[in-house]
């Protein structure tokens, strides 16, 4: 029990005359305090009772693993699109993709000495832009006062204009990391020039507008509200839609093989084909009741889904929704993932990796920035059989 009490009565000294040191000198308190007990000059201070009393303290500095895996998730499930469809990189303004026909039936016999044309080249052309966008974000030093962050902030120094190596930098870094990897593929899929909504018009046409363009160029379109009742899908609808897209697909589009092939659907559609198996009766329904399904397909052809469908397509903002037949937010998209292109100048910046952070001593405010250009393109129409 004297021990105890000793040891409670060191950490106490060691508490009061570190905070004493570090007020003189501007320091941090949990510092002298731990410096003092390390080095014995607070003598009959037990370890263990220290980190008892004094470890919620140590939070102040959030340099821990914990406070940063607390901010730094993501809060929506997000789409790789530059690990998932073809990406043309350095395309500043404007680039042409240079596109062939499909050759066949070309070999023909010879039965004169002179040239005999017996068919077309079919070589075409189609151009790509990218438009300017960038992350412009600010915050007032005010705001940090009396936080975890200004101490976080101030934690590395006495510069405030240097964030380098900070929990704050990295922080901002993660903040836009997060944002673009939203924002990219939804301005990707959903953007409309022209729009209302600034969130919906980086100053070019998204895929999803570009196939509205022109449908009849389209290898074959599906009303998917012919599948749905009172704004939900229809019970097996998902089963239905899949097996009316492979069926209406062109020659073209077969030739790929149903192992280069996508089905790309929203959240919606995905759980409508899941209930589907789970009721078959079978074992594998009952695997999925349980377990779910890692890699969802249907006769041999993958289904990818694409959860920010879902969020976008609710988004009062979306000017493509209402453009569509859906009444549910339903849609599905089978093609080859190398028709969908992205045009970029600088894929690092797409993805918050060349930030610049700094702290802006005229208007005492937090600053950051990325600049980069993008946009997108689609290869050949007749490819994609889309429900929407």
């Amino acid at each position: 029990m004297m021990n105890f009490l000793k040891s409670w009565i060191g950490v106490i000294m060691a508490v009061l005359v570190g905070t004493f040191l570090a007020r003189l000198t501007g320091g941090t308190p949990a510092l002298f305090v731990a410096a003092l007990l390390m080095l014995g000059f607070i003598p009959k201070a037990d370890a263990a009772v220290f980190i008892d009393a004094i470890s919620p303290n140590f939070t102040h500095t959030y340099n821990g693993d914990e406070v940063l895996d607390l901010f730094f998730k993501p809060s929506v499930a997000t789409e790789e699109v530059f690990n998932r469809y073809r990406v043309m990189p350095n395309v500043v303004g404007k680039s042409n993709i240079y596109l062939r026909g499909i050759a066949e039936k070309i070999l023909k016999k010879i039965t004169t000495c002179s040239f005999n044309s017996k068919g077309q080249l079919e070589l075409t052309d189609k151009t790509i832009e990218t438009h300017p966008v960038g992350v412009h974000l600010e915050q007032c030093e005010r705001a940090f006062d009396g936080t975890v962050f200004e101490k976080a902030w101030l934690n590395q120094g006495t510069d405030r204009t240097d964030l380098t190596g900070t929990v704050v930098q990295e922080l901002v870094e993660q903040y836009i990391a997060d944002g673009l990897e939203r924002d990219v593929p939804r301005g990707l899929w959903w953007n409309k020039v022209g729009a209302a909504d600034a969130d919906y018009d980086y100053g070019f046409n998204g895929w999803i507008q570009l196939f509205l363009a022109d449908t009849a160029a389209l290898g074959f379109v599906l009303d998917i509200s012919a599948f749905e009742t009172a704004g939900k899908l229809d019970i097996d609808a998902a089963a239905s839609i899949f097996q009316a897209l492979i069926e209406g697909q062109t020659a073209a589009s077969r030739k790929f093989g149903k192992e280069n092939l996508r089905i790309y659907v929203a959240s919606s559609v995905l759980d409508n084909y899941k209930r589907t198996l789970r009721a078959s009766g079978t074992d594998f329904g009952a695997t999925i009741q349980v377990n779910g399904i890692d890699r969802p397909a249907f006769d041999g052809y993958q289904i990818i889904e694409i959860p920010s469908w879902d969020v976008d397509m609710d988004d009062a903002g979306n000017p493509t929704v209402g453009d569509l037949n859906t009444t549910s937010n339903s849609l599905a998209i089978l093609t080859t993932p190398e028709n969908l292109i992205i045009g970029i100048d600088s894929q690092n910046a797409a993805q918050g990796n060349d930030a610049v952070i700094w702290y802006s001593l005229d208007n005492q405010s937090l600053r950051a920035v990325i600049n980069f250009q993008y946009g997108c393109q689609i290869l050949h129409e007749s490819l994609f059989s889309v429900a929407l």
